[in-house]
């Protein structure tokens, strides 16, 4: 016999603390990748990890790269 539920999916979100990232885009951008790294290793197979933040950085990564193009001009 076929089941039609759906599977159950838990959605846990996390608050990083904006103060303890680098003040740098990129190196921020590797501290999410880092943790976003450890908890797949603490839990493989097991759960899925969606990096907004690392969306978010590489926005504000090229308004960075903007400024300071614009600011040597």
């Amino acid at each position: 016999m076929q089941s039609d539920a759906l599977p159950v999916q838990r959605q846990i979100h996390l608050k990083i603390d904006r103060a303890a990232l680098a003040g740098d885009p990129a190196q921020a951008q590797l501290q999410t990748t880092q943790l976003r790294l450890a908890l797949e290793k603490l839990y493989p197979n097991q759960l899925r990890v969606s990096d907004e933040l690392f969306a978010a950085i590489d926005t504000v990564k090229a308004d960075v790269l903007w400024a300071q193009v614009l600011f040597v001009f």
